[in-house]
């Protein structure tokens, strides 16, 4: 009998502990995003060693043009995915990665495609071919490239 009585107890135990797991796991661990709004976006160009394609502002000026710009909106409306799947279209970024932070911000970290070379061609085209062998549309001058 006093072996039957331990292995309930330690069965209830084992119960007890599971479930309150659970609940640490799940319900303990949720913020309250529809009380805090977005405090600040952190925009991170992994390697920016090119001037003239991409910084911080044109990133911010992007995305307020595409209406995506989550300061000031609650953090439970701001959509990552959509973050990047808009800045992802841009013909100047290789890849984006957008992740909340617990101190209601937003974190953007992005490569930047790198141009290798500026076509100019007599017809009047004007582009840039990347590392990959992709084409670049000219949106500005760059300094410090070889011109085809």
């Amino acid at each position: 009998m006093n072996v039957r009585v331990k292995t309930i107890i330690i069965a209830i135990i084992d119960v007890a502990l599971a479930a309150y797991l659970f609940c640490a796991i799940t319900v303990f661990n949720r913020t309250d995003d529809d009380n805090q709004l977005c405090a600040a976006v952190d925009v991170q160009i992994q390697d920016d060693v090119v001037d003239g394609f991409l910084d911080n502002s044109e990133i911010v000026r992007l995305m307020k043009q595409q209406k995506i710009y989550p300061v000031s909106q609650p953090m439970s409306k701001v959509d990552v995915r959509k973050i990047e799947n808009v800045l992802e279209k841009s013909p100047f970024i290789d890849s984006v990665e957008c992740f909340k932070t617990i101190d209601a911000g937003v974190v953007v970290k992005l490569t930047q495609r790198m141009p290798l070379i500026r076509v100019k061609r007599n017809s009047g085209d004007d582009y840039y071919i990347d590392n990959r062998g992709g084409i670049m549309p000219n949106n500005r001058n760059a300094g410090d490239m070889v011109i085809a």
